[in-house]
């Protein structure tokens, strides 16, 4: 690819990228904290050990800990207590257009950032301070990590991969519903090749 072109596709999603970001940071302040969420903020208010039992027994300790260490650095204001989730879907968005980038090429890849953030469900869980929050970013992660994998199976591009899934139920147990979407498509795209790897 050309340079120019580079430079341009870099700016559209670098724009697509403060757009997403940027649609949240707009109602912020403005959303009221629901009781799921104090409880969060609650359950992060303590001691690394304190934070583990405090765990309620349908939810990991992976959550709370992360929202206890990003407290400890930007405070107790909801704006900065969001944050962490607005950061994670603008995570997730840049990993989902490397994804559509491999499966589809640059249109696609374009097309993959405002679509993955204007999805209805993934506004609400981009800006709550919820455990879901923490798997916008992961699971369009895993699934880069996973088609680099197959592109050159390495121990090393495996790595990053196991990792990811590795944290996915530490956050949330809803990591297992996430780990039969990323078998499902690994089957779908690369067919008998996941069952050898």
């Amino acid at each position: 690819m050309q340079r120019k072109t580079m430079r341009g596709v870099l700016l559209i999603v670098a724009l697509e990228l403060l757009m997403v970001g940027a649609s949240r940071l707009l109602v912020l302040h403005q959303i009221r904290m629901g009781g799921d969420e104090i409880w969060s903020v609650w359950q992060s208010l303590g001691t690394p050990q304190q934070i583990m039992d405090w765990t309620p027994y349908d939810w990991t300790p992976g959550y709370y800990l992360t929202l206890g260490l990003w407290r400890g650095f930007v405070g107790m204001l909801p704006f900065a207590l969001r944050m962490l989730s607005v950061l994670m879907l603008l995570i997730g968005c840049a990993a989902l257009y490397r994804v559509a980038w491999r499966l589809g090429g640059q249109r696609a890849a374009l097309i993959a950032i405002p679509a993955y953030g204007a999805l209805g469900y993934i506004g609400v869980l981009g800006t709550e301070v919820r455990g879901y929050a923490l798997l916008l970013g992961l699971l369009p992660l895993a699934l880069w990590f996973l088609l680099r994998f197959y592109s050159h199976p390495s121990w090393r591009r495996g790595v990053p991969l196991i990792i990811t899934l590795a944290a996915m139920p530490y956050i949330s147990l809803s990591a297992f519903v996430t780990f039969g979407m990323v078998g499902l498509f690994s089957l779908i795209v690369y067919g008998r090749r996941s069952w050898k790897a």
